[in-house]
């Protein structure tokens, strides 16, 4: 009973058709690979919901079957390049001509390459439009007549670049398409204002409970507590209440933005040939205006330590940065090698906040919490979330309605703030000695994603 069958970066030639009777197979990423062609019915005789095919000179005949076969199938996601939507237009019109009509489903972008590295095909990276990750019923793909201009022809005002953690797939992509569907951006700052106040004062006399009942509160109704949630909170930079800073009109809708997603298929968190790697994030990066880098456990150590130079805000989610402590951890020689991540990560969060980016972390109250204490986070920059979970953190974040928040206030907060450039600062390991910087707990309830800071050591005590 085979679900999930991940073939990408293995030069493979060839599939065996028999891939086509695996009823139950629901997963099939073969990017970057050698094929001509596909299995013969591989949508119709598996289950399959998300396909992945770039990287691949497929022909026309079995770009048109594949695609043709999605509307009667469980696909979701059909993930092709821009090389192979070509192929598809270069016949003799009939299939050009209904265009427009491509199935949502296809997800159409342009495959980078890292050029440089021995192991480039270990990095998997597309450029996409947001609103192209699943197309609206009759929208046309990027590049096709009456659709949207391709990225590296019109990119967008803002680029997301969202790194998957070690499953080996891309993610983000449903929560990054719902952000430029229709959403309003006065919604997405509402949803995640400033910190409200002080923790103890938002508990009072809870906060020293030694039982349940002090977290009690942080999943009630907005009403709970001595500190109640302002119906509009007005939206803040970097943690800092700034009267002065607000949307032209927050009214608008989320415009579009740009996508590039990283997933480290060889699972060495972004480290293994690193300055290649780079190079091939700026060589995108330098053409938009603002860059958020997003990543969750392994994809939020890679987000951190590529955007010290690239990003202008950084939101990692349950990051591992002890990765000597780590259970999945990339392999090393030794513990020493295994150290210097560590110290690698820590020395990218300082260079970010030294040249005036925004680093910000979010995990829950359990081993990761560890992890984020050792990075080197401005006041109120880390966020505790007073979870034990049991499932990947990011994923519960967005099944309880508050990952959609963090994110596209992110956005929305970036895009207004367009024309005022990032003011370095001087930031040092003695400056953070002196006065350590602020914690934030976080309070989930109706879709919001609340803020209370606390202490270091009240924190500790909390939890």
């Amino acid at each position: 009973r085979i679900e999930y069958l991940n073939l990408a970066d293995n030069c493979l030639a060839c599939l065996p058709e028999q891939l086509s009777a695996l009823k139950s197979l629901e997963f099939l990423f073969v990017y970057n690979n050698r094929l001509t062609t596909l299995p013969h019915g591989l949508l119709l005789g598996t289950r399959l919901r998300r396909l992945l095919v770039e990287g691949n000179a497929l022909t026309h005949e079995t770009l048109i079957e594949v695609v043709g076969d999605a509307p009667g199938s469980d696909i979701q996601t059909l993930a092709i390049d821009d090389e192979q939507a070509a192929t598809l237009m270069a016949d003799d019109g009939t299939f050009a001509a209904s265009l427009g009509a491509l199935p949502p489903c296809v997800s159409v972008g342009s495959l980078l390459r890292v050029q440089g590295s021995k192991r480039s095909d270990g990095i998997y990276l597309k450029l996409a439009r947001a609103s192209q990750l699943r197309r609206s019923p009759g929208v046309p793909i990027a590049g096709a007549p009456g659709g949207p201009p391709l990225c590296a022809v019109a990119p967008a005002d803002v680029l997301v670049v969202a790194f998957a953690a070690s499953q080996g797939e891309p993610e983000w992509l449903g929560l990054l398409r719902s952000l430029a569907d229709g959403n309003s951006a006065s919604q997405a700052l509402t949803s995640y204002p400033a910190p409200l106040g002080s923790l103890s004062d938002f508990l009072g006399d809870r906060m020293q409970a030694r039982d349940c009942s002090r977290f009690a509160a942080m999943w009630g109704p907005d009403d709970v507590g001595s500190i109640s949630v302002p119906p509009t909170s007005l939206p803040t930079i970097g943690g800092k209440m700034d009267g002065s800073w607000r949307l032209e009109d927050s009214s608008d809708d989320i415009p579009d933005f740009d996508v590039l997603v990283a997933c480290d298929g060889r699972m060495r968190w972004y480290a293994e040939d690193a300055v290649e790697v780079e190079q091939a994030l700026k060589s995108v990066c330098v053409r938009y205006r603002k860059c958020l880098f997003i990543g969750a456990s392994m994809g939020g150590y890679g987000a951190m330590l590529h955007g010290a130079r690239l990003a202008d805000t950084v939101i990692a989610f349950g990051p591992q940065v002890l990765l000597n402590q780590a259970i999945l951890r990339p392999p090393a020689i030794d513990i020493p090698h295994l150290e210097s991540h560590a110290s690698q990560v820590q020395a990218a969060v300082m260079s970010a906040r030294e040249r005036g980016a925004h680093v910000e972390v979010h995990c829950a109250a359990d081993t990761h919490l560890e992890h984020a204490l050792a990075l080197p986070l401005a006041d109120s920059a880390l966020v505790v979330h007073p979870l034990l979970p049991r499932t990947p953190f990011a994923r519960l974040m967005e099944r309880g309605g508050v990952l959609w928040p963090v994110i596209a206030s992110a956005v929305v907060r970036l895009r207004a703030s367009e024309a005022q450039p990032r003011v370095p600062v001087a930031v040092s390991a003695l400056d953070l000695s002196r006065s350590p910087p602020r914690i934030c707990v976080a309070r989930w309830g109706d879709d919001r994603c609340l803020r209370y800071w606390v202490t270091r050591e009240a924190m500790m005590s909390y939890f």
